[in-house]
């Protein structure tokens, strides 16, 4: 496709309610070329395997059906865990679904790494496949952190909003920093990445299919050798504030260290993660904790669809060379709504109760995340002339080109 052709479809691309993208972002997504960052030894040494298993896929599917299938695995995960423990993180959870939860992780990543390779077998590679693929990893995200939670027995403690976060935020950071390397950053020197992390998250459902429900949860020490002997130890906080949170944060320190960046552009960071980061405080003050201790699944959910949605705005942006907006309307909705309950409740009883007035919120923003992904992958059909989930077949240049 030519510039002037690609200008053209552009102009006349048309979304779902309105476009959500504006000319030169579509213009620019058509000529956009994809560069990964660096693969880590395990990447390294799957890869053989990778390609051995997508030399199977049928030509006729679509490597976007692909990355969809891959998908589908964790959304069976998360609902096998959830009707295991019945929506608490915590439960007995029988071995078969520990072990079922380990083996769909694993499908997805290998399905997650095929679609790329099958694009290229297909001669169906896109900009399109990699907002679908990078796309669906940011709503596979949560879903895998959620039933890892479920597995170490969490329950309903804000030691959940620490784990969601410190997975979905590097995730985020990684497409921001994309934006100014040109390169897409998903591992901490090269050495341990999301495929090492993903693999621990296997090897943790494995093992707990062969532990006792209550291994997560017995004290196994305290602090007391640095004087604060009434905070005790259990292997699930060990997990979360030894190895997930602080890996997190040294993934957030090596984008932030890593990227050149200016004043615009730390402002778009704070625009979207400040209001997130204020509800994460908010939940640890008294009103926050009663009302996440009776919605925690609500509260999360906003929290999790927030980020996901925020997050595919910045891999489109990232590709159109557009703007990503300050101010973002999911997060400012959960701040507001969240934090004026502490103030005023009338709106809430004019709805009927705190349960509805939070599934409204929920539901707007799901709302608002589908149809903007909707629609913006409409116009990137429509201007790379490509169907989203049914192969393409090369089209025959004209005479002359």
């Amino acid at each position: 496709m030519d510039e002037k052709e690609a200008r053209t479809r552009a102009s006349e691309a048309t979304g779902i309610l309105g476009r959500r993208l504006s000319n030169d972002v579509l213009f620019n997504i058509a000529t956009h070329k994809y560069k990964s960052g660096t693969y880590t030894p395990i990447d390294n040494f799957l890869n053989p395997f990778w390609a051995w298993c997508a030399s199977f896929l049928p030509l006729w599917l679509a490597p976007n059906m692909v990355t969809l299938i891959g998908l589908g695995f964790n959304v069976y995960a998360i609902y096998l865990m959830t009707v295991e423990t019945h929506g608490t993180f915590e439960g007995p959870i029988r071995p078969w679904v520990n072990i079922v939860c380990g083996l769909c992780l694993f499908v997805y990543q290998t399905l997650d790494a095929m679609d790329g390779k099958h694009a290229r077998a297909t001669n169906n590679s896109s900009p399109l496949g990699q907002l679908f693929d990078h796309g669906c990893d940011a709503l596979s995200t949560p879903l895998m952190i959620a039933t890892l939670l479920s597995c170490i027995q969490i329950g309903h403690s804000n030691m959940i909003v620490y784990s969601l976060l410190g997975a979905q935020v590097p995730f985020f950071l990684a497409q921001w920093a994309e934006s100014k390397t040109g390169a897409m950053q998903h591992s901490l020197g090269g050495l341990f990445g999301v495929t090492e992390t993903q693999l621990t998250f296997i090897v943790i459902h494995l093992v707990s299919a062969f532990l006792p429900t209550e291994f997560w949860t017995q004290q196994c020490g305290d602090l007391s050798m640095l004087g604060f002997s009434s905070v005790a130890l259990y292997p699930n906080t060990l997990l979360v504030f030894g190895v997930l949170v602080p890996g997190s944060v040294l993934m957030v320190l090596n984008q932030f260290w890593s990227t050149p960046a200016d004043f615009a552009s730390y402002s778009q960071l704070i625009g979207a993660l400040l209001p997130i980061g204020s509800v994460t405080w908010y939940l640890h003050t008294s009103e926050g904790e009663a009302i996440f201790a009776d919605h925690s699944h609500k509260i999360l959910s906003m929290m999790a669809i927030s980020m996901v949605y925020m997050t595919t705005q910045m891999i489109v942006m990232n590709m159109g060379h557009g703007t990503f907006a300050v101010f973002q309307p999911t997060s400012l909705v959960i701040f507001f709504s969240l934090i004026s309950l502490n103030y005023n409740d009338m709106l809430v009883i004019s709805i009927g109760s705190l349960d509805l007035y939070l599934q409204l919120i929920l539901g707007a923003i799901v709302t608002t995340y589908v149809l903007w992904s909707c629609s913006a992958i409409t116009e990137i059909c429509y201007v790379l002339d490509i169907k989203c989930l049914t192969i393409n077949v090369p089209k025959k240049k004209k005479k002359g080109e």
